[in-house]
């Protein structure tokens, strides 16, 4: 039981560390790109730039599971929320 229990916690805390070190990465160029924007002469890159930046702040970045759903950064905190929660509801009760 121990050593399964184990496990998950560091399974768990693997994709964590992940998901937010992906998080930060993706993130990373927006203000490269928004100077290169800023300094494009030409419209059609300023317009595909934009459309890129755009991508980038309103993208869904995270780890995504067979298509069905995608572990972000928000997925990760309400995760660990409700664990924290559940332990401490178990200590309460004295189980």
């Amino acid at each position: 039981m121990t050593i399964g229990f184990t496990f998950s916690v560091v399974g768990f805390s693997i994709v964590a560390l992940r998901c937010s070190f992906l998080h930060s990465k993706a993130k990373a160029p927006l203000q490269t790109l928004l100077r290169v924007q800023s300094a494009s002469k030409n419209p059609q890159h300023a317009a595909e730039l934009n459309l890129f930046i755009q991508t980038i702040i309103h993208g869904n970045v995270g780890i995504s599971v067979m298509d069905l759903f995608v572990i972000t950064k928000g997925t990760i905190l309400t995760i660990v929320s409700v664990v924290v929660s559940y332990f401490f509801v178990i200590i309460q009760l004295n189980i």
